[in-house]
């Protein structure tokens, strides 16, 4: 098992949910600065993993590395929306070009499973109630517009050498190992935040949803994925849970005991990238899979403003 990305936010819950079953591990992460990846969030199975902390490009051997394993995991990221608006040569880099380099090295090689971490930001904002994996995708953003031409590539790519991909488009994620500091740590991450300063959190309207995944959830979710067998490419929503972002709020103020909640204008450049409040099909995953796992809302909220007050302190 190969986890590219394997100290980030994601892909650390995926190592250490796979040393958890026994696996035998290598974690390839680059740590670059601004992407979440961190070695203090291994560091528990760090002693049991095989880690090259090196970008996938400078790794000598990666050929050799990647015949060698049976299942890849491409958690490789850079989650920051607003910053790639700034900046959509560092998304360029680190949400495809990284991607393109794993791919060419597979080429040739057996055929083996690459599970791809996508992103629902690829389907952009639809006219769509409910979106489906036939959705057109029209990114409104450069991480989106990124990560559908990394999956593209990983179909195309699949087809041609005869290795078996599954593109996981997964929704809004936080939890433990998530990034606390910086601009941009996303929907939950940002609230516990400002909550934690004692500041104010602005919802942009009343009514307005979003879907939710937590980081153990969408690790598992990786696990079961592993433990198919798949020929060919397949893309697959991982839907979360849909909860109304001002309810979200409030939890989050409980929990964190300070704060407080206030409703206001969405700003322009936010707006300009709004995915709306389509909700996700994940049908197909629940047909492969069974049940998608989903930790209680509450306990998992609470973990998570546990590790932003441990980590803020």
């Amino acid at each position: 098992m190969l986890i590219c990305g394997g100290a980030g936010f994601i892909g650390s819950h995926v190592a250490r949910r796979f040393v958890a079953n026994g696996a035998h591990v290598t974690v390839i992460d680059a740590l670059v600065a601004g992407t979440g990846g961190s070695l203090d969030h291994i560091a528990d199975v760090q002693p049991v993993v095989d880690l090259f902390v090196a970008p996938i490009e400078s790794i000598d051997g990666l050929r050799a590395l990647l015949d060698s394993v049976d299942v890849i995991v491409d958690a490789m990221a850079w989650t920051r929306h607003l910053a790639a608006l700034q900046d959509p040569l560092l998304d360029m880099r680190l949400n495809l070009a990284a991607h393109l380099t794993l791919i060419q090295a597979l080429r040739g090689l057996r055929p083996r499973l690459v599970i791809y971490l996508g992103s629902r930001s690829q389907y952009g904002r639809t006219a769509a109630r409910v979106v489906t994996e036939d959705e057109p995708m029209a990114p409104s953003d450069p991480q989106g517009v990124h990560k559908v031409a990394a999956e593209s590539h990983f179909r195309n790519y699949a087809a041609l050498d005869g290795y078996h991909v599954v593109s996981l488009r997964l929704p809004n994620c936080y939890g433990e190992c998530q990034p606390v500091t910086g601009d941009d740590i996303g929907l939950v991450g940002g609230f516990i935040r400002t909550l934690c300063e004692d500041q104010t959190v602005t919802v942009y309207g009343k009514t307005r949803r979003r879907t939710l995944l937590y980081a153990r959830d969408a690790a598992e979710v990786v696990a079961r994925v592993a433990e198919l067998s798949v020929s060919g490419f397949i893309a697959l929503n991982v839907a979360g849970r849909d909860v109304e972002i001002r309810d979200l709020a409030m939890q989050l103020r409980s929990l964190v005991g300070r704060g407080s909640v206030a409703d206001g204008v969405m700003p322009s450049e936010i707006a300009a990238i709004d995915q709306g409040d389509a909700t996700v099909d994940d049908s197909r995953l629940r047909a492969l899979i069974g049940d998608v796992p989903q930790t209680d809302l509450h306990d998992a909220l609470r973990r998570t403003v546990g590790y932003f007050t441990e980590h803020l302190a």
